[in-house]
């Protein structure tokens, strides 16, 4: 019965002490620089890899080159033998042209990708998905990244987090991962009441690997094999 006794306050000791230092942890703003964000703009840009895109439970898997020149952008999507299905370029700032094998037309740069077929389910402008590409999509003026609202740590990994920005015009929280020893951003997370959105394997600035999901489990995976950028 002792024994038991002793059992049940080192039991709930070792609890409260869990307790403080997560409080504690997430309390405390200490100091910090972030490394290797990736980065906000991109003059000139060259990358090519393969995108992964699911809706409704079929699949699709495609190659994809894209390049960027200042304002103007050219992205095209391949089958794996190498038959273009889609090109796309901007025109000017605003508009933006799509070419498939059967049709051709302009449409705003601003208008939601859940007109073009095969992209239905996803609530996206031809903005947003490039600034998903190239990972710009994080900076918004209402983010001051030097301050987030909590911060705690789990053996070597920070992760800072941001309540209820606005991000792709919803509510997002950002979750950002990063190694203790070196400050390096490994993972940027947003997530919003219908969406989350991954940009992972994150090397010298730039996300290799980027995911998006909605709530109905439709998705795409964009993955780079090769990239090329001038700042």
């Amino acid at each position: 019965m002792k024994n038991n006794f002793y059992l049940f306050f080192y039991i709930l000791f070792f609890l409260s002490c869990v307790n403080k230092t997560l409080i504690s942890s997430i309390e405390q703003k200490p100091n910090f620089t972030i490394n290797n964000m990736p980065y906000k703009s991109l003059n000139f840009f060259t990358g090519s890899g393969d995108i992964v895109v699911e809706i409704e439970k079929e699949k699709i898997n495609l190659e994809f080159d894209i390049e960027k020149r200042d304002s103007f952008i050219t992205l095209s999507f391949y089958l794996p033998l190498g038959l273009c299905v889609m090109n796309t370029k901007s025109l000017t700032k605003e508009l933006w042209q799509i070419s498939t094998q059967d049709t051709e037309f302009t449409i705003n740069w601003n208008q939601k990708v859940n007109k073009i077929a095969g992209f239905t389910d996803f609530d996206l402008s031809i903005y947003e998905v490039l600034s998903i590409f190239t990972a710009s999509i994080i900076y918004y003026d209402n983010i001051d990244y030097s301050k987030p609202d909590s911060f705690y740590s789990i053996g070597k990994i920070n992760y800072l987090l941001w309540k209820e920005r606005e991000i792709l015009d919803k509510k997002s929280d950002i979750i950002i991962k990063f190694d203790n020893n070196s400050n390096e951003v490994t993972e940027i997370c947003i997530k919003t009441k219908n969406e989350v959105l991954k940009f992972c394997s994150i090397k010298n600035k730039f996300a290799k690997e980027i995911s998006y999901n909605s709530v109905k489990n439709n998705y795409f995976y964009v993955k780079y094999k090769n990239i090329k950028i001038k700042e």
